[in-house]
Parts: structure tokens; sequence; C-alpha cells
């Protein structure tokens, strides 16, 4: 069984925010890392509006995960 996304996790791909990696965080809590899909900002934000997911940042969830392991 497929898990259901959560949010689009993105972190930059280059000196700014307008190419970005993007990966996905599933319900279950799965990060997928080896899913990185190098994307403009415009298209991740119309695919959290589409999915209806929000966007966080990989550095925030990395925050969240050693919260989270305390």
């Amino acid at each position: 069984m497929k898990e259901k996304l959560k949010a689009l996790v993105i972190e930059k791909a280059g000196k700014d925010w307008g190419m970005v990696n993007m990966t996905e965080l599933t319900t279950d809590g799965k990060w997928i890392l080896g899913m990185n899909l190098i994307t403009s900002i415009e298209e991740v934000i119309k695919t959290s509006i589409k999915r209806g997911v929000p966007i966080i940042t990989r550095e925030v969830l990395e925050k969240l995960n050693k919260k989270e392991e305390k």
C-alpha cells in the first residue's frame, strides 16, 4: 500500500531558491531521500496546491526529526 503524501520537502539546488531539490515526506514519517527532483520553485508551489500539501525546507524537517529523537 502506498503511503499518502504529507509534505513536499525542498532545499536550494543552487545559490538561490529559483531551482530546488524536492523530495516527499509521507504520512508514515518516511522521508524519500532517494527521489530528488530538481525543479523550479514555481512548479513546487503548483504541485503543493494541486496535491493539497504544505512545503517545508529540508533544514526544518531535520530540526523536527532531532526534536522527536530527544
